[in-house]
C-alpha cells in the first residue's frame, strides 16, 4: 500500500496498520468505516506482499468475497478503481469481464473511477 492508489488511500483513510494486523489471506476483503461518517473502504487482499504482481485467478476470488460482503451488508452501489490495472499490469478488458460475470444478477453497480498519476 505504498505506491499508485493504494498510496492516495492510505493518505485519505490511513488506518493502514490496522488491516496490516489482521495478517490478511490473499482473496480476502478488508474494511474500515471512514471515521465521522457511515461510508465504508473496503480494500481486496490481491497478492501477499505489495511488491509481488497479482493474476487474474487472485482477483476472481477477491471479487467473490466482495460480492459476498456487499451482499451480506445490503450495499448495491460501489466506487472502485480500475483494479489491479495500474502498477499491478493486469488488462482492464479482463478486469472488467470479471466484474460483470462476478455481480452479475446481484443489483450491484459500479461507478469505476480513473487515477491521475
Amino acid at each position: 500500500m505504498s505506491r499508485g492508489i493504494a498510496k492516495g488511500f492510505l493518505r485519505k483513510f490511513g488506518r493502514v496498520h490496522e488491516l496490516r494486523q489482521s495478517n490478511p489471506e490473499v482473496a480476502e476483503v478488508l474494511q474500515i468505516t471512514e471515521e465521522g461518517t457511515n461510508r465504508k473502504i473496503f480494500y481486496l487482499v490481491t497478492k501477499k506482499a505489495s511488491y509481488q504482481e497479482p493474476n487474474y485467478e487472485d482477483v476472481w476470488n477477491a471479487l467473490c468475497s466482495l460480492r459476498r460482503v456487499l451482499l451480506a451488508e445490503d450495499l448495491r452501489k460501489l466506487a472502485i478503481p480500475k483494479l489491479a490495472c495500474g502498477l499491478d499490469n493486469l488488462y482492464w478488458k479482463i478486469i472488467r469481464s470479471m466484474l460483470e460475470v462476478v455481480f452479475r444478477y446481484t443489483g450491484i453497480r459500479f461507478l469505476v473511477c480513473c487515477h491521475r498519476s
